[in-house]
């Protein structure tokens, strides 16, 4: 070390030089700092190492300040999760109340009768066979059951504003499984078994569904919802 002094720092103090080597290394302590630097501050030099160590305690307010705030934009974003999820739910229950157990669905007497009522630019439609509609919500506890949920000026034939409608049915977790009507009446029209037979019916839904792989299964109250469907289309078979 004295030799190291005596060759670099002259007769500086052995006990100066190592605070100032000490100091310098904790204010310029990565290759990025000391980057674009011609020289170091000197460390012999008690002035030279109190800027330092005051530069090195700014630095340390610095990182301990950005680590701070990252942490509360971190906590912010996690509370606005939080209250999107909530609010989220609290539409998810709302919508609900008025669209819980299976939608009504129609044959096309049914439909036919209907539109004979209809304006001509609001005629109901048959989706399939399965006796659901499209552009217009089946459940009539809806405040808008049977209204085209097209806006006037788009009378196109995507469906998108009908699942827009029904979007709460899968999400934030699923209450209903898509084609579900579609594969029930396929189910019922292929198999006279299935007509006679609820329990047949339901092992061929769950099989085909696999309804258990989903975090959100419930049991009883698929079963229950999958004896409503298929009442309601053996109803319009």
């Amino acid at each position: 070390m004295k030799a190291f002094i005596k060759q670099y720092v002259g007769g500086a103090s052995a006990g100066v030089v190592q605070v100032g080597l000490y100091v310098q290394g904790l204010r310029y302590h990565t290759s990025k700092l000391r980057a674009g630097r011609e020289e170091l501050p000197p460390v012999s030099d008690d002035a030279a190492i109190r800027e330092i160590a005051h530069q090195a305690r700014l630095q340390l307010y610095a990182d301990e300040k950005a680590a701070a705030q990252h942490a509360l934009a971190r906590l912010g974003k996690e509370a606005q999760r939080l209250a999107r999820a909530a609010a989220l739910a609290g539409e998810k229950t709302h919508f609900m109340k008025t669209h819980s157990g299976a939608p009504r669905v129609f044959s096309h007497a049914e439909v036919a009768e209907l539109n004979a009522k209809r304006p001509a630019d609001d005629q109901l439609e048959l989706i399939g066979f399965a006796g659901l509609l499209e552009h217009h919500c089946c459940f009539p506890n809806c405040p808008l059951f049977l209204k085209d949920l097209r806006p006037p000026d788009t009378l196109a034939k995507s469906r998108r504003h009908l699942y827009h409608h029904l979007k709460y049915f899968f999400t934030p977790h699923y209450d209903y499984l898509r084609a579900l009507h579609a594969r029930a009446a396929t189910v019922l029209r292929g198999s006279a078994i299935t007509r006679q037979s609820e329990q047949a019916f339901l092992s061929k839904m769950e099989e085909a569904f696999s309804c258990d792989s989903s975090p959100d299964y419930d049991a009883k109250y698929w079963r229950e919802l999958l004896k409503e469907v298929r009442l309601s289309i053996l109803r319009v078979l």
